[in-house]
């Protein structure tokens, strides 16, 4: 029953930090085209806000476990040993020269941060794994300790906290690919609502951003200014890539 009533509260913690990091990546998305996002979401759009980007953690904490297992079931096929002595013996030889890859993986998130800051590196779904990987080993490395016997050991509350940075660092991310993606837009969005038409494209100068239940975002890049359309005036939507008829 205890058993029970822990699994509960750490799954409604879950999903209240899930819900948490959805209208976070929602703020840091329209933040960036000076739209307070929170002012225009419905209470369901703030609950559901997570399941868009839910599929691209997944899979990112999924590689990260099949790379880790993968690589330590085929180095312990090599030393004939058990798995748990493996990693025992690996910790070991490993901890003495932790400062150096505590070093190490900060001075990677370092380098790929100014390089996305200045626009060498495009904010690509590998990018952004790679960093929250960086992010794990930093914190990992960083809390690693031993004990009176000599064991290593990984904090549960340091372990616990390094993989909600690197989610956090993940949502980060993805709305930076996700501003990034709208700024250089190959896509054609023309919008038809009661009184007029409005194409969305690179030539005028009209980014199309988004929508929720209600609203329709659109920034104007000539002018600096963001555009919000109530959904009840648009009577069509229509999407074309570049290429296709230009």
């Amino acid at each position: 029953m205890k058993k029970l009533d822990k699994l509960l509260k750490i799954s409604s913690l879950a999903g209240i930090f899930l819900i948490f990091c959805g209208v976070l990546k929602l703020i840091l998305y329209y933040n960036a085209f000076n739209i307070d996002i929170v002012d225009f979401l419905s209470l369901p759009e703030i609950i559901t806000s997570f399941l868009d980007d839910i599929n691209v953690l997944l899979v990112f904490a999924a590689a990260m476990l099949t790379v880790s297992f993968t690589v330590l079931s085929v180095t312990k096929e090599k030393h004939e040993i058990k798995l748990e002595d493996y990693l025992e013996q690996l910790l070991n030889k490993i901890y003495p020269f932790k400062q150096r890859y505590v070093w190490f993986f900060l001075v990677v998130i370092i380098i790929l941060s100014l390089l996305l800051t200045f626009e060498i590196l495009r904010y690509s779904y590998t990018i952004i794994y790679f960093m929250a990987f960086c992010a794990i080993q930093f914190i990992s490395y960083l809390s690693m300790t031993k004990d009176e016997s000599g064991k290593i050991e990984f904090p549960d509350v340091s372990m616990s906290f390094a993989i909600l940075v690197s989610i956090l660092v993940s949502v980060f991310l993805l709305a930076q690919h996700d501003i990034e993606k709208a700024n250089y837009n190959d896509c054609v969005v023309t919008i038809t609502t009661k009184t007029s038409t409005i194409e969305c494209n690179n030539s005028n100068g009209k980014i199309y951003l988004g929508k929720t239940d209600s609203y329709v975002f659109i920034k104007s890049s000539l002018d600096n200014t963001s555009i919000v359309i109530p959904r009840s005036e648009i009577c069509k939507f229509e999407f074309r890539k570049l290429g296709l008829k230009d």
